[in-house]
C-alpha cells in the first residue's frame, strides 16, 4: 500500500469534501472517521507556500514520512 497526501488550496470550493473521501476511499479502509469534523491530521495553511524554499521543505517532509503519492490541485 502506497501512503498518499492529499493537497488542497484550503479554501471551500464545492464537491472538495467528496474528492478528497473518493481519494482515501479508494486507497484504504477508513471506516468511522467521517463524523469526526474538521481536521485532525495537524494541517494548515500556509501564506509561504507560493515560495520555493517553503515548497522544497514540504517536499522534503512528506519523503521523511515515507509519503510515495501526492494528490492535489492543478498548478496554476
Amino acid at each position: 500500500m502506497k501512503d498518499i497526501a492529499v493537497l488542497t488550496r484550503g479554501a471551500d470550493a464545492p464537491g472538495k469534501n467528496a474528492a478528497i473521501r473518493a481519494v482515501t476511499r479508494s486507497a484504504r479502509d477508513v471506516g468511522g472517521i467521517i463524523q469526526v469534523g474538521g481536521t485532525f491530521l495537524d494541517s494548515a495553511r500556509s501564506a509561504e507556500f507560493p515560495e520555493d524554499s517553503c515548497r522544497s521543505k514540504a517536499l522534503r517532509n512528506l519523503a521523511q514520512r515515507g509519503i510515495d503519492v501526492v494528490v492535489g490541485p492543478y498548478p496554476r
